[in-house]
């Protein structure tokens, strides 16, 4: 999944621009993480979890509704919770 690899590496990026740091220098990293994320969501993850459910835009809204889903495989579960740590991981509040 080399889209998701690569949105795991621009994710500092994407903190730094809603922190307002570095606004005219990450503005378009963090623009280009986000349509990637929507490239990744409807081609990767498609192809591996299914097609995303509604509102189910980006990858972020996707791991929360897996999370949730008892329909779910309980391996799917699971990689959906250590994604969601790692982006909490990376927010100020601890909540992405």
């Amino acid at each position: 999944m080399p889209l998701t690899l690569l949105l795991m590496v621009l994710y500092p990026a994407v903190i730094k621009y809603k922190r307002g740091h570095w606004y005219n220098l990450v503005g378009v990293f963090a623009a280009l993480a986000y349509l990637m994320d929507l490239l990744a969501n409807y081609t990767e993850w498609w192809w591996v979890f299914g097609r995303p459910g509604p509102g189910q835009y980006t990858v972020s809204k996707r791991i929360r509704a897996m999370q949730e889903d008892t329909g779910q495989h309980e391996a799917r579960r699971k990689f959906a919770a250590a994604v969601q740590v790692f982006l909490d991981a990376c927010e100020d509040d601890g909540k992405h």
